[in-house]
């Protein structure tokens, strides 16, 4: 707070609220009272204290399995997998939004944290198999506006509102978005981008049917999904003047127009 932030985004997977267990006391060596103490109690004490320290929470919801971010052979690209449905999704999110949609702190939430392609295979604690969502997607066929196809290797990408029903983002997001408007009407509702939150350019002509008050579009933007090298247009040492022009126009094409 002393730096001048005033919200923490407090990332959690489906598995710890989902599942509940007892968190290793490893995992909270540094806070000995929290030992022997299930995932949730322990969310209850960060979200408490933030509280007292003045400070906003954004809960996101980063992953589905209790692991590592991202990539597309972490199997938790979309809002569901092999072990957690769509249902289980919303109820995990009717869960959060009903145990923390009173606390004055809690002001918002990320549904899914970088939509993202989903790869056949898996990070060797993890694996997952797409055949049948890429099949219905069409297969090598399938429609990839953002560039999430990967050569050589069978996977599925969210649509924002096309294409098989299971694969579009956007109804998801207004499925979700009601079951937590439901308990905690209040509630900011976070919308990430397609393809590691860079694209919302699909907004313009088809947004989110909640209520506008409550939802918020997020993007995501990181120095490695620009070409910065001496012949990309977004070296800024060479032409710091034609880098801006370009990084400005692509992200305003991207999400920034919003």
């Amino acid at each position: 707070k002393s730096l001048g932030f005033n919200l923490v985004r407090f990332t959690f997977s489906a598995e710890a609220v989902l599942q509940n267990r007892l968190v290793e006391a490893r995992r909270v060596a540094a806070n000995p009272r929290l030992q022997g103490r299930r995932s949730l109690e322990i969310l209850d004490e960060v979200v408490g204290t933030l509280q007292q320290e003045g400070l906003m929470v954004w809960l996101d919801n980063h992953m589905l399995d209790s692991d590592w971010c991202c990539n597309t052979w972490d199997c938790n690209g979309l809002w569901f997998n092999e072990r957690y449905p769509v249902q289980a999704w919303v109820d995990m999110w009717r869960m959060i939004a009903r145990r923390y949609g009173s606390h004055e702190a809690v002001v918002g939430v990320g549904l899914k944290n970088e939509p993202r392609p989903v790869c056949t295979g898996g990070n060797g604690l993890l694996s997952c198999n797409v055949s049948g969502l890429a099949r219905q997607a069409g297969g090598d066929d399938a429609p990839d506006p953002y560039g999430m196809k990967h050569e050589g290797r069978e996977c599925a990408w969210p649509q924002w509102s096309s294409g098989p029903e299971i694969l579009q983002w956007r109804p998801a997001v207004e499925r979700v978005g009601r079951a937590i408007l439901e308990e905690a009407p209040h509630l900011l509702i976070g919308v990430s981008g397609l393809h590691y939150a860079q694209f919302l350019q699909d907004v313009a002509a088809s947004p989110v049917g909640l209520p506008r008050q409550n939802v918020v579009y997020e993007a995501h933007e990181y120095y490695w999904f620009r070409d910065h090298s001496s012949s990309g247009p977004f070296q800024h040492d060479r032409d710091a003047g034609s880098a801006f022009a370009n990084y400005s126009r692509e992200v305003d094409q991207n999400w920034g127009y919003l």
